[in-house]
């Protein structure tokens, strides 16, 4: 059987999108995922939101899925691969505000999105290559730099999972919390939890 929607051809000139249409195009993706959740988000819904064509999605996205990501990464969630104040805890205050600023980051937003990664593989795999990846190996860096200052326990256990800790209380926040995490309550969790963990007694 034909797909009635094959991959685009290098150069095909219906899969490009003005830049600033593309702009209010990943607008609208977001707006559509935070009102109905990324399995009710549906390329004709986009369509009609945005106002481009259902066949241009499919020619410049090839899926769902990928859209989501596209507009995802459009976002620039925390550009956290920029942060290096000199210290560890300044690092990760800093973090906080990123985070807390960038409305991609949001709880709601983000718990859509990872809830659906459990049945769309797809999904999961490009977010995990495009943006989770990404984000986790510059946090990665983050602690490795503390500990050529001298400041993180190279020995301790947690130092494997700093990554995770960061990212935890972002994604978890809406639901033990019902609310997204603000600056101030996710730098009381690093100072009281992330960095007892890593950092070296004294």
């Amino acid at each position: 059987m034909t797909s009635s929607t094959p991959p685009a051809a290098p150069g095909d000139r219906y899969s490009r999108l003005p830049k600033e249409r593309e702009h209010d195009l990943y607008d609208a993706v977001l707006q559509v995922l935070r009102d109905v959740g990324y399995e009710g988000l549906t390329m004709d819904t986009v369509s009609v939101r945005a106002h481009v064509s259902k066949a241009t999605l499919y020619r410049r996205w090839h899926s769902k899925s990928r859209l989501v990501v596209a507009a995802l990464r459009h976002a620039e969630p925390a550009k956290i691969s920029t942060v290096d104040t000199g210290s560890l805890r300044g690092d990760l205050h800093e973090v906080a505000r990123r985070v807390t600023d960038r409305a991609v980051e949001s709880g709601a937003l983000l718990s859509a999105v990872c809830h659906a990664m459990r049945t769309d593989e797809e999904l999961a795999r490009t977010l995990r290559e495009t943006l989770f990846d990404t984000e986790a190996a510059a946090l990665a860096a983050m602690a490795r730099r503390a500990v050529d200052r001298g400041e993180a326990d190279p020995a301790a256990p947690a130092l494997p999972y700093f990554p995770q800790l960061v990212v935890a209380p972002v994604l978890t926040a809406t639901l033990l919390q019902g609310e997204e995490c603000d600056a101030g309550q996710l730098q009381a969790y690093f100072d009281a939890v992330v960095l007892p963990a890593v950092l070296l007694p004294g």
